[in-house]
């Protein structure tokens, strides 16, 4: 019994119990079909997360700042979970955030840029996460 005790508890922890990041894999059909889909933008720092999956739908640059929409699977309090562990991995300082029921942000500075990622509930779909990143040098 003493071996299973830590193979079930990793079993968990693996499996995204116990706090781990529940966002990312395959879109469910209601979402994985945009009808504009981009590729990453060179504007984009190559450091910046992403969580597995990421559809991206949009990038507008406007004045000094790069907008870049994309959707994800996952819920909110899980997806500003994954960019408040990914995003200090990846050398950018958290600088505030807040969240409610169906939306959180973060704001963050790291990698020569500014910016702040602002996640809300993907209406037309549940267990989607909709994703504005907003970026400035």
């Amino acid at each position: 019994m003493r071996r299973t005790a830590p193979l079930l508890i990793g079993s968990l922890l693996a499996a995204g119990c116990g706090g781990g990041i529940e966002v990312g894999g395959k879109l469910p059909a209601c979402a994985a079909h945009p009808a504009t889909r981009i590729t990453r933008p060179a504007s984009l720092p190559g450091e910046f997360p992403l969580p597995k999956g990421t559809i991206l739908t949009k990038v507008k640059q406007k004045f000094d700042r790069v907008n870049l929409r994309g959707r994800f699977r996952g819920d909110v309090k899980h997806a500003r979970g994954f960019f408040q562990q990914r995003l200090p991995e990846r050398g950018f300082l958290l600088d505030g955030g807040d969240s409610g029921p169906d939306f959180a942000e973060e704001s963050f500075v790291g990698n020569g840029v500014r910016g702040f990622v602002k996640l809300h509930r993907y209406e037309a779909c549940d267990g989607v996460v909709r994703m504005l990143v907003t970026i400035k040098p």
